[in-house]
Formats: structure tokens, sequence, C-alpha cells
């Protein structure tokens, strides 16, 4: 019993550690996740003609913060689509601690041209500050996910 006494703090710091580190990893994937739905929902509803008109409708940067909703900018829309994949979950990340920030790549002129000569890239990156439970982990463990798609314009 002594030797049980002994060691159930350590073996309890451990499973607490690989909870944590699991949960990390889970958040993880639900950021790509959120980050793929979001530029495919621009990739399909996104009306604009070219990357420079498609930036100036966004904000300095491209950021946003949290989970807004149509009204909370240009791309409320798509960010909704991204923090839909995360559903409530208890061990996602909180949304206000989502920050996004969605960046327009043009692409070099085609010659001959052709249709898609206004396509261009859009990426969507979503960053996650999540909070540790384990004492021994830090506090905080930034957790992020990239997408980028094509915007192909007729």
């Amino acid at each position: 019993m002594v030797e049980f006494a002994l060691v159930l703090p350590i073996l309890l710091l451990l499973l607490a550690g690989g909870v944590d580190l699991a949960r990390a990893y889970f958040v993880g994937i639900e950021m790509s996740n959120a980050a793929r739905e979001a530029s495919l929902y621009l990739a399909r509803e996104a009306p604009y003609a070219s990357g420079p008109a498609y930036a100036a409708e966004l904000p300095p940067g491209g950021a946003y913060a949290g989970c807004p909703t149509a009204e909370g900018g240009s791309e409320g829309p798509a960010i909704d689509a991204g923090c839909s994949s995360f559903a409530g979950s208890a061990l996602s990340c909180p949304s206000n601690e989502l920050h996004w920030t969605i960046s327009p790549t043009s692409l070099p002129p085609q010659t001959p041209p052709s249709p898609g000569t206004d396509s261009f890239l859009v990426t969507v990156h979503a960053t996650c500050n999540l909070d540790m439970l384990t004492p021994l982990l830090p506090a905080a463990v930034t957790v992020s996910g990239t997408s980028t798609s094509w915007m192909i314009q007729p």
C-alpha cells in the first residue's frame, strides 16, 4: 500500500499528461478540418473577380477572431462554415480563442489567356490557444491548421 501511495501521483500525472496531449492532437485535427471547410466555402461561394479585389474586401491583414456571424464581416459565413466543424465539443478549443487569417494570392497571368485567368489561391489559417490542464505541461499551447483552395472564376 505504501509503494502504491508513493507511485500513484506519478501515474496520475502521466495519465493526465497523456490525456492533455491527446486532446491537443484532437484539436489540431479539428483546426485542419475547420480551415479546410472555410477555404472550400470560399472557393465555392466567393463572388470576387480577382485576388486584389478579394483582398480589398478583407479586414487589415485578413484577420478575424472567434466565430463571427454573417453580419460580422465579409467572410463571416466562411468562418461560420469552419466553426461548424467544432459542433460544441467539450474537448474543442473555445470559440473566443480562435483566430483566422484569410490571404488571397494572385496567380501570374497566363499566356494565352484562358477562362481561368482571374483565378487565384485563397489560404485560410486557423489558430487556437488551447489551455492545458496538466500542471507540468505549458499553461497553453498554440494549435493551428491551414488549407489552400483555388478560386477559379469563369
